[in-house]
């Protein structure tokens, strides 16, 4: 634990202490639950936006699911259903499964409200790949979640991947909008069984867990949470574990991993899996004891010499260490 992870975890409460303080709970009494090879997953378009390219990578690690976003520059839910349909073949002929369908939903500037500085550089980022107009995209949520339903149908996926709205500088306000819309969009998604996953980002209004908690309490029950380890990590909470501990467990619906260390001059760079400063190792032991029984993603988010296939190699492996490092502590 480096001197930064031991402060916050002294400060919370949550390290164990020898002179009467509170202690960290013990493990359930019950065999500890293992994650294995089978819960492994990654984001296609983090190795490769050609799908057949991503395919001989899933086949490399023994990969059997995947998480989709973009196919050929385009994201998947914006394609006519007989595209669709062609990426489902070839998805099932390799032997591969849909863990989750990623969208831009609701990842929107509200009329009305100013997004923060600070995530004016992650919106313009943004406008290439969803080439819908700005003001567009928030009265038009509704549509894109009708297209998403039908894609996750095609896909035989019943998660769907949604947002909180870019950041404001005082989230707390746009709250009740964000409730009320994630309530009306979470009853369409409940009638044709498709479950909304909001994931924690930083550049969004929910960007820890303990802010991702305080709307999934007032929503309906088939709206849970993509855990993104790292994005809380970097919005000042400590991820593991003060985030983990405020997650409701059972609404934890899939699971990004990646990894990050400090450069040499002070600025935070995305790293491999089990090369940076997140304990892996606790963190899916923990899930494997909390009963979490789906998808691990990997979300490269990181190049080596240029080459994002290298880096999503190294960061796969570092997952698959530490899942047997965690079967072997277990």
């Amino acid at each position: 634990m480096n001197r930064r992870r031991f402060l916050q975890a002294l400060s919370t409460g949550t390290l164990l202490t020898g002179c009467g303080g509170e202690q960290e709970p013990a493990p359930a009494s019950e065999e500890v639950g293992h994650l294995g090879v089978e819960n492994v997953c990654f984001i296609t378009d983090e190795y490769s936006q050609n799908l057949d390219e991503a395919i001989a990578f899933a086949r490399e690690f023994g990969v059997t699911q995947v998480e989709l976003r973009n196919v050929d520059d385009k994201y998947c839910f914006l394609y006519e259903p007989e595209k669709l349909k062609q990426i489902q073949r070839t998805l099932k002929e390799a032997g591969l499964r849909v863990a989750m369908l990623d969208t831009p939903i609701l990842k929107c500037i509200v009329p009305g409200f100013t997004p923060a500085k600070n995530v004016q550089d992650d919106i313009a980022a943004a406008d290439p790949g969803f080439p819908i107009p700005r003001d567009e995209q928030f009265p038009r949520a509704m549509e894109f979640l009708n297209k998403a339903i039908e894609t996750a149908k095609i896909f035989e996926t019943s998660k769907i991947r949604v947002f909180s709205f870019w950041r404001i500088d005082k989230p707390e306000l746009i709250r009740p909008l964000l409730i009320e819309k994630l309530t009306a969009a979470a009853e369409v998604a409940a009638k044709a069984g498709m479950t909304l996953c909001i994931e924690n980002e930083n550049a969004c209004n929910l960007a820890t867990c303990e802010e991702t908690m305080s709307v999934l309490a007032d929503v309906p029950p088939n709206v849970g949470v993509i855990w993104d380890v790292l994005n809380g990590e970097w919005s000042g909470e400590l991820a593991y574990p003060v985030g983990y501990e405020a997650l409701d467990k059972a609404r934890i619906e899939h699971v990004h991993l990646k990894d990050y260390k400090p450069n040499a001059d002070g600025q935070r760079s995305v790293v491999a899996v089990g090369e940076g400063l997140l304990p892996y190792v606790d963190i899916l032991r923990a899930l494997g004891r909390d009963g979490y029984r789906a998808a691990l993603s990997m979300e490269t988010h990181f190049r080596v010499d240029g080459s994002r296939q290298e880096a999503s190699r190294r960061s796969m492996r570092g997952i698959l260490s530490a899942i047997e490092a965690a079967q072997a502590e277990g």
